[in-house]
């Protein structure tokens, strides 16, 4: 008898496990149905889904716990649109939200009306923002009161009314030709219509403009320079390409041969390529205005290195080229048993097989008949890097 306890001892350890492995819990096997399910409508693995792709699943097919109806009248109810995308987080919380299951304090940020929020947000800013490009027509990043109120009256914006715009900047003393952003714009837009401003908008209320306008005011000057130079509106403009604009079209404030000597001692030679970005901190280190913290990263200095960094990326990428050209694609692919092979015969700076090699078993990458178009194996060979 006690050996027949002890076998069942040894085999058995509890109700919840067997032989020592724990059964998976109720919890575990749901979610794993609902990522079956997830993943099926994501094709793409996007970790993204609309309403509308999932609903026409679920149509289809069925998945334990979620009947069509009533998903369908929980959506009405909280007025959800169709072209809402939820990852797989969200939508494991929408299951719960309609089979009426607890939900965890820290899923309470996956709530459906949480996350349809959001959307709202970031379509009516997107909306506003196209408004905001429409008006700015000389692409400064910059529009004045007036310009937005012969836009609303043109055109119209949704939730603005010309009148509540001009009593807010008079309430608050704000010139009709003073310069703002879109920041300030967005949160213009959120005081008319009486929205919450977060922690993070509240630099750009309407009373900062006027603290900001001196400063503005100079950004835009230096944006319609750089805008004449930048031709081809790539946002990047050469160093003789701008001392040369510069030399016959001033800047106020600006001295030329300062900017000059400045891009000299960093080390950026007239081919040196400058971000809009970089020109402006420039010009603050030139006439030796304080920089904010966000701005130290545009620095001559830091532009120096930026400059030689593509340099150097500019010669790897030449290097990958001809080395996947020579290794004879066929439509466009090419075996990576093959590139292994011959990587380390083409030189390619600061990588060889043995690096590709390592970064490839620690990311756990299928590498068994993996095929690799150029773009692929570029990507790869600089995140080894």
């Amino acid at each position: 008898m006690g050996g027949c306890v002890s076998a069942v001892k040894g085999g058995t350890d509890d109700m919840g496990s067997m032989g020592g492995m724990a059964m998976p819990s109720a919890e575990d096997i749901q979610n794993k149905a609902l990522k079956k399910a997830f993943d099926s409508v994501d094709e793409e693995q996007k970790n993204k889904i609309t309403i509308e792709s999932l609903l026409a699943y679920l149509e289809k097919k069925s998945v334990p716990g979620i009947k069509v109806a009533d998903l369908k009248a929980f959506l009405d109810k909280q007025k959800i649109k169709l072209e809402l995308e939820i990852n797989f987080n969200e939508f494991r919380v929408l299951f719960l939200q309609v089979s009426q299951q607890e939900i965890k304090p820290e899923d309470k940020k996956y709530m459906i009306e949480k996350v349809m929020k959001k959307f709202l947000v970031k379509q009516q800013k997107s909306l506003l923002r196209t408004v905001f490009n429409d008006i700015d027509t000389k692409k400064t990043g910059y529009i004045t009161m007036i310009d937005l109120c012969d836009f609303i009256e043109k055109k119209g914006v949704p939730g603005l009314d010309v009148e509540k715009v001009k009593d807010i900047f008079k309430k608050f003393g704000v010139g009709e030709l003073i310069q703002f952003s879109f920041e300030n714009f967005w949160v213009l837009t959120k005081q008319i219509t009486q929205q919450k401003i977060t922690k993070k908008e509240e630099p750009y209320t309407i009373v900062n403009v006027l603290k900001d306008a001196a400063k503005n005011a100079q950004k835009v000057a230096l944006r319609t320079a750089f805008n004449q130079v930048d031709k081809d509106n790539s946002g990047v403009v050469t160093a003789v390409e701008l001392i040369e604009y510069l030399n016959k079209n001033a800047v106020p404030g600006l001295d030329t041969s300062k900017l000059q000597d400045m891009m000299k001692k960093n080390g950026l030679g007239d081919a040196a390529e400058i971000p809009f970005d970089y020109f402006y901190v420039i010009f603050k280190e030139v006439t030796g205005q304080s920089l904010e913290k966000k701005e130290e990263k545009y620095t001559a200095a830091k532009l120096a290195a930026l400059n030689k960094r593509n340099a150097e990326n500019a010669g790897i990428n030449l290097a990958l080229r001809k080395a996947f050209d020579a290794m004879n694609p066929v439509d466009g692919k090419v075996d990576l048993t093959v590139i292994l092979e011959k990587f380390d015969s083409f030189n390619v700076p600061g990588v060889d097989s043995g690096k590709l090699k390592k970064w490839l078993g620690d990311n756990k990458v299928n590498t068994k008949n993996l095929k690799m178009t150029f773009d692929t194996f570029r990507v790869t060979v600089f995140q080894v890097l």
